[in-house]
C-alpha cells in the first residue's frame, strides 16, 4: 500500500479511498458482495441438512436467486440513467437485507409454504 501511495500511477488508487462517497461505496459494495456470497454458499447446507431437503429439492429453490439477477441486471442498466443511484442501491440493498432475514427467520421446521 505504502508503495502504491507513492506511485504517480498507481496500479491500485488508494487515494481515491479519501473521497468520503467513494470509500462508502466501495464499502458498501465489498459488504454486500460478501453478504451475498456466504448466504449463496451456506444455503445449501441449511437446505440439505437442517430442513432435510434432496439435492434436487435444493437446486431447484436455489434456482429462482441467480435467474432473477439475470432479469434484474439490464433493468438496473435502464434504472441507472434515469433513477439516482443511491436510491437505485438502497432498493437493492433493502430487498436483499429483506430476503435474508426471512432464510434467517425461517426456523428449522417451516412449512413448505414458507419457501415455495
Amino acid at each position: 500500500m505504502r508503495r502504491q501511495l507513492t506511485q504517480p500511477a498507481p496500479l491500485l488508487p488508494f487515494d481515491l479511498l479519501r473521497i468520503p462517497v467513494f470509500a462508502l461505496s466501495i464499502g458498501t459494495s465489498i459488504c454486500s458482495f460478501c453478504a451475498q456470497m456466504l448466504a449463496f454458499v451456506s444455503l445449501p447446507f441449511m437446505l440439505q441438512d437442517s430442513l432435510g431437503l434432496s439435492q434436487v429439492e435444493t437446486g431447484l429453490l436455489m434456482t429462482p436467486w441467480p435467474a432473477i439477477i439475470i432479469i434484474a441486471a439490464p433493468i438496473a442498466g435502464v434504472l441507472s440513467d434515469k433513477v439516482s443511484s443511491g436510491w437505485l442501491g438502497g432498493v437493492g440493498l433493502a430487498a436483499m437485507t429483506f430476503g435474508l432475514l426471512l432464510l434467517a427467520t425461517l426456523g428449522t421446521h417451516p412449512g413448505a409454504w414458507k419457501i415455495a
